[in-house]
């Protein structure tokens, strides 16, 4: 496995300018099959690994930053990633689409979200 620290912060990076959002925050955490298993047992009830999982906060101010929002936490396995032939950094920037409120539970809402997870991966040339 590869160090993918410095790509996925890239990346974010990229996306969140692409999309015009500054002075926010997140925490991505880089965690084993095992590890994601057991957080997607926890909070979805689904007792297998997977890929990526985002846990979104509500927006909290800092008065030295006025523009501030802390957005959540991104959770990626990146053996299971590698195993299953995925791009970590396309995962990345579907989690942080995630953090922002887009979902695809329902198609109408997966026909919002995959666009737009399309067009900032293609922006960013990944």
């Amino acid at each position: 496995m590869q160090d993918y620290k410095k790509t996925i912060e890239k990346v974010l990076e990229k996306a969140l300018e692409s999309l015009g959002i500054s002075g926010a925050s997140l925490e991505v955490y880089l965690i084993d099959d095992e590890a994601m298993r057991q957080l997607n047992l926890q909070t979805r009830g689904k007792d297998n690994p997977t890929n990526v999982l985002s846990f979104e906060y509500p927006d909290m101010p800092r008065p030295d930053i006025p523009d501030y929002k802390y957005l959540g936490e991104i959770y990626l396995a990146p053996n299971f990633i590698d195993e299953n032939n995925q791009m970590i950094e396309r995962l990345a920037v579907h989690g942080l689409l995630h953090l922002l409120g887009y979902d695809h539970i329902k198609p109408e809402d997966e026909k919002i979200m995959d666009p737009i997870e399309d067009a900032l991966f293609e922006k960013m040339k990944i």
